[in-house]
């Protein structure tokens, strides 16, 4: 599985890149696709990739480590989710990560 994709400021062909490497494909079909739905569909498998690390016990901690813009996305979802300000969905991440942790005790 590759690694998630990070958005933010980057020429045409850094988008072109992140989208060859996620599909398999080669710049000429990238440029082909609709770039809305692309987008959509790489924001997907980021969020799941957020929630599938995060639930992840054995081995979730690390990659959020390695990823820290994994866990701005799960404050971004959660916040879309509850209506949570920042600091409150943040605070609720970290209240479920304390009580999966406590469960492995």
């Amino acid at each position: 599985m590759p690694e998630p994709v990070r958005w933010g400021p980057q020429p045409y062909e850094g988008f072109l890149s992140a989208v060859c490497e996620s599909f398999g494909c080669t710049p000429e079909d990238a440029e082909r696709q609709d770039s809305v739905l692309v987008r959509a569909i790489l924001d997907y498998r980021n969020a799941r990739w957020a929630v599938d690390a995060f639930n992840d016990r054995q081995h979730g901690a690390a990659t959020m480590q390695r990823n820290p813009h994994l866990g701005n996305l799960l404050v971004e979802m959660l916040k879309a989710q509850s209506g949570a300000g920042d600091a409150e969905a943040a605070a609720m991440l970290d209240a479920r990560q304390t009580m999966n942790a406590g469960d492995d005790e």
